[in-house]
């Protein structure tokens, strides 16, 4: 890959950026959560506020760029670009510090357990690729499992996925704003 072709995917990776701040699902993150309910008769219920699904889905469609490969601007693809581009090695520690911090959340265990402790990226992975933008079978059949869990817990789920995508698309934002440091340096 070229100079060009790399600048094209810095832009390109800031554009989809745009789109992801653009959404109404990140206006609908503030006051998002969930409240837990012990009914009269003790019934326990959980109740998720925030986003909706058709804002869940439409963020999802855009954030799958940054995840995927064959798009070429996924984090790993991009941090191929850095490691190419004649840039200053600040700014390429500052990608990978970010980088790293992203995959250090992702790798965090969220506040829920199933059977066992589960990370952010599973939770992505499961909600993503078992229905709301793939079919693969296993995870589907995890993701099955995790609806039919007592006291609506599925809520609970959703509320560390809609935690998680807003924690990311803050570091997607921080590294736009690096990009956009690194094409106006290397456009001079």
């Amino acid at each position: 890959m070229n100079s060009e072709a790399e600048l094209y995917m810095l832009k390109l990776f800031n554009e989809k950026a745009d789109v992801l701040q653009s959404r109404h699902f990140t206006g609908s993150l503030k006051g998002s959560g969930c409240k837990i309910l012990l009914e009269q008769g003790g019934d326990l219920k959980i109740k998720r506020r925030g986003p909706n699904e058709e804002e869940i889905a439409a963020f999802i469609l855009t954030y799958r760029f940054f995840t995927l490969d064959q798009d070429g601007m996924s984090f790993s693809k991009i941090k191929k670009i850095y490691d190419r581009l004649p840039v200053s090695p600040e700014k390429k520690e500052l990608f990978n510090s970010l980088r790293n911090e992203l995959n250090g959340f992702l790798d965090s265990p969220s506040i829920v357990q199933v059977g066992k402790e589960l990370t952010y990226r599973h939770i992505q992975q499961i909600i993503i690729y078992g229905g709301l933008a793939h079919a693969n079978i296993e995870k589907k059949k995890i993701l099955d499992q995790w609806m039919g869990l007592p006291f609506n817990m599925m809520e609970l789920i959703w509320n560390e996925f809609i935690y998680s995508l807003g924690e990311v698309e803050k570091i997607i934002c921080n590294i736009k704003d690096l990009n956009d440091q690194v094409i106006a340096e290397l456009q001079k």
